[in-house]
C-alpha cells in the first residue's frame, strides 16, 4: 500500500506544489495570450488570480484606514477585459524584461490608471 502511495500521489502533490508556486512571467503571457483557446483561458484565469489578490489586499488596506494600492471608482469594475487592456497597453510602450512577472506589470499599471489622491 505504501508503494502505491509513493508512485502514484507522490508525484501528484510534488507536480501541484510546483504549479501552485508558479508565476506567469511576461514572456509566458505574450506567448499565451496569442495562443489558442485553452492557452488563452490560463491567461484569463491567472489574471483573474491576480485580480483577485489585489482586490482583497486592497480592501484590507482601506479597512485598516491605510493607503490604498489604487483607487478605482466605486461603480467602475476591473475584470479580466480592463487588465489584459491596461497590461498590453503597458507591454505596447514599454520595453519590460520577458522575466518579470505579468503580476506585477499588472498592479503598477492600476496604480497608474487609477491613482489615490
Amino acid at each position: 500500500m505504501r508503494n502505491i502511495f509513493i508512485f502514484l500521489f507522490l508525484p501528484l502533490i510534488i507536480w501541484s506544489q510546483k504549479l501552485s508556486a508558479d508565476t506567469m512571467s511576461v514572456g509566458m503571457y505574450k506567448k499565451l495570450v496569442s495562443g489558442d483557446e485553452f492557452q488563452k483561458r490560463i491567461v484569463m484565469l491567472y489574471v483573474n488570480g491576480v485580480l483577485d489578490g489585489l482586490g482583497t489586499a486592497n480592501a484590507s488596506l482601506g479597512y485598516d484606514h491605510q493607503d490604498k494600492i489604487f483607487c478605482k471608482p466605486d461603480s467602475f469594475v476591473i475584470d479580466y477585459n480592463v487588465a489584459e487592456g491596461l497590461a498590453d497597453s503597458a507591454l505596447k510602450s514599454h520595453h519590460i524584461n520577458p522575466d518579470v512577472n505579468v503580476g506585477a506589470v499588472i498592479l503598477v499599471s492600476l496604480k497608474h490608471a487609477f491613482p489615490c489622491k
